[in-house]
């Protein structure tokens, strides 16, 4: 049996609206997030084997409507969380526009081993839980659907397409480049396998179900 994943960016939060959120770390979905969770969920036919969540709230929100649709469908949380490069405690009751300085210079700096601060991971770690995350999903049999993040799963895609051993400032600036140049908006839709005795595969992102809510509003 071949491999299928379906990777689902969260709706959208109060983090990507712009809004001050008392979260900063895990900022639940808005309204539009919970529409746009619900569309997702739609184009899910069939009952997927596993249901997998990051642990954050707008992730397992965002799963939500798909395990309604589908009761009783296994549900796990892995660690697929969203690259958390920046230390959340410095940068409290800030916007997304009010960060951008400091993101800029955090890839800037392009340096895999520096941490922000407390709670903040270095680029190192980040790979390491993208390649985890890679062989679970590869070493499954059957339908998996992944809700993440945008920058995880641009990691994953990047990852599975890329041959390194070490995790260089150069391996680190080819991200950045893969991260600047991929956009995946939120509630997209990302389709992947991998059929015996082959390499990874990906869709297109899908995304026309989000965009439709988007305009809406």
């Amino acid at each position: 049996m071949d491999t299928l994943a379906w990777m689902i960016r969260h709706g959208q939060s109060e983090a990507n609206a712009g809004i001050v959120s008392e979260r900063r770390g895990s900022p639940p979905l808005t309204e539009l997030g919970e529409r746009q969770a619900q569309a997702a969920a739609d184009l899910v036919l069939r009952p997927p084997d596993l249901v997998v969540t990051s642990s954050f709230i707008r992730a397992v929100q965002t799963a939500e409507p798909l395990l309604r649709r589908f009761p009783g469908t296994q549900s796990e949380v892995w660690e697929v969380e969203e690259f958390t490069y920046l230390a959340p405690a410095k940068y409290d009751h800030s916007t997304t526009s009010e960060r951008r300085p400091f993101v800029e210079a955090y890839w800037k700096r392009c340096d895999p081993e520096y941490c922000d601060g407390e709670g903040a991971e270095t680029f190192r770690r980040f790979i390491d839980r993208v390649a985890r995350a890679a062989a679970r999903l590869k070493r499954r049999k059957g339908f998996t659907v992944m809700v993440s993040h945008g920058q995880f799963m641009r990691g994953l895609i990047w990852w599975s397409f890329n041959c390194f051993h070490e995790v260089t400032p150069e391996v680190m600036a080819r991200y950045r480049d893969f991260r600047t140049a991929v956009v995946l908006p939120n509630a997209c839709i990302v389709k992947m396998g991998w059929p015996e005795g082959a390499g990874p595969w990906f869709s297109g992102i899908t995304c026309a179900h989000a965009d439709a809510l988007d305009d809406e509003s």
